[in-house]
């Protein structure tokens, strides 16, 4: 008999109605706790206290309608157990690696970048932030978006189908950025109401949005390969990481010439090269045969 995904012990009625309260909350709340921040010296710009408020009563809220950790099966997505393998996070960080360093090049070449004045200082003044991020996103998100999400997906659909899910979601989700929020903001109702029309108006934007949205969905198959291919998230922990953490000291150390083109931005996902790149490589991690991956339902 096949294992059954588990059903939410919240009705959906309620599960959405607790996704709207979050946000109502979020809204009203966001100026207050902006305020109390800078009244102990911690000043954040409203847009990304909104969004980190947000996030966390989103989170909350799946917590409690979901009861994630029912779905965590024992060997934690192949982080421990039979099929832990830390190790490949190293290969996984050297391949994203030699790969933006590749796509920089080609820009380069290109005649696109140059060396930023006061690069050295930027790199020097964001390295350890960067990493510490890097460290900090790699895990969490391959922990929840190629680990639970995909190991959920997997069970109605197959391995195929809950990878393009995921990459839809994961892609998706990056429109909603501080940095595409309003530059001037007034902390308040109306303002966090224009930080979600703006990230509503960024997520339908198919020339701003749209390049990025491919390369992250493209990004998240090649994740959702490694892990199905490996049965652990040690390889995408190590690349993910690697990656957040490269590309802000790479948009800190360059100028480019134009904003964006065929190429793609500083950011080199988003170009022509980076989807090929980075396609290909989702190709050639997954796995053509072979025993399913670290979430698949069990059978007997």
């Amino acid at each position: 008999m096949d294992a059954r995904e588990p059903r939410s012990p919240v009705p959906g009625v309620f599960a959405l109605l607790a996704v709207l309260v979050a946000f109502a909350v979020a809204i009203f709340a966001a100026a207050p706790l902006t305020e109390a921040l800078r009244s102990v010296g911690v000043t954040l710009v409203f847009a990304k206290v909104f969004r980190y408020l947000l996030l966390a009563l989103l989170l909350g809220v799946l917590c409690w309608t979901l009861r994630p950790w029912r779905d965590v099966p024992p060997d934690v997505y192949g982080l421990r157990g039979p099929n832990a393998r830390p190790l490949l996070a190293i290969p996984g960080a050297l391949v994203a690696i030699a790969l933006l360093l590749a796509l920089a090049g080609l820009d380069a070449a290109a005649g696109n970048l140059t060396w930023e004045p006061g690069g050295r200082a930027k790199l020097s003044h964001r390295v350890w932030e960067a990493v510490g991020r890097g460290l900090v996103l790699g895990f969490a998100e391959e922990f929840f978006f190629r680990g639970w999400l995909f190991g959920r997906l997997r069970k109605r659909g197959g391995d195929v189908r809950a990878a393009l899910w995921v990459a839809l979601v994961f892609g998706a989700i990056h429109a909603f950025r501080q940095s595409d929020a309003p530059k001037v903001l007034e902390s308040s109702p109306s303002g966090a109401l224009e930080v979600l029309a703006a990230w509503g108006r960024n997520l339908l934007d198919l020339t701003e949005f749209g390049p990025s949205f491919l390369g992250l969905a493209l990004l998240s198959l090649v994740l959702t390969a490694a892990v199905v291919r490996w049965k652990t998230l040690w390889f995408g922990i190590g690349l993910h990481a690697a990656a957040v953490t490269w590309l802000p000291l790479h948009s800190g150390m360059t100028q480019r010439r134009i904003d964006r083109d065929w190429l793609g931005s500083k950011w080199l996902y988003d170009g022509v090269p980076g989807w090929i790149v980075l396609a290909l490589l989702a190709f050639l991690l997954w796995p053509r045969r072979g025993p399913a991956g670290p979430s698949a339902p069990a059978t007997t």
